[in-house]
């Protein structure tokens, strides 16, 4: 947990250096599908939509979570280094499993892109396959 030098306590923010990046894959995992009724739930991680589509191709999967912005997540979390790790290996399981058979290949924007290779320079890569 990153320390605030002057106050002592734990920050569990992110830092600026890189929250432009962190908000582009956080953006990009938010599906922006609405709750609904449905039949069966299965957890599953935001892009794992792939992984679903891929086995059960004949189901209409819909991914939905509970709305929370960046901050409070990280906050909820307690760790903002884990959030960033996540966000970068999901980013990256992304290519990798449809690479692999296991999911269907999903669109990934330049920007989206960009901002992974840089958090992923900057040492946030502990969760990366």
């Amino acid at each position: 947990m990153l320390m605030d030098r002057q106050a002592a306590v734990p920050t569990r923010a992110l830092p600026d250096e890189i929250r432009a990046d962190v908000e582009t894959l956080w953006r990009y995992h938010d599906m922006r599908h609405e709750l609904r009724p449905c039949d069966v739930g299965i957890g599953l991680g935001s892009h794992d939509l792939g992984v679903a589509v891929m086995m059960w191709p004949e189901v209409d999967v819909v991914c939905a979570s509970n709305p929370l912005d960046l901050d409070d997540y990280v906050s909820s979390i307690g760790d903002p280094r884990r959030v960033v790790d996540m966000l970068v290996g999901d980013t990256q399981r992304i290519e990798v499993y449809a690479e692999r058979g296991f999911a269907v290949p999903q669109e990934m924007p330049d920007e989206v892109r960009t901002a992974f290779e840089r958090l992923v320079a900057a040492g946030y890569a502990s969760r990366l396959i």
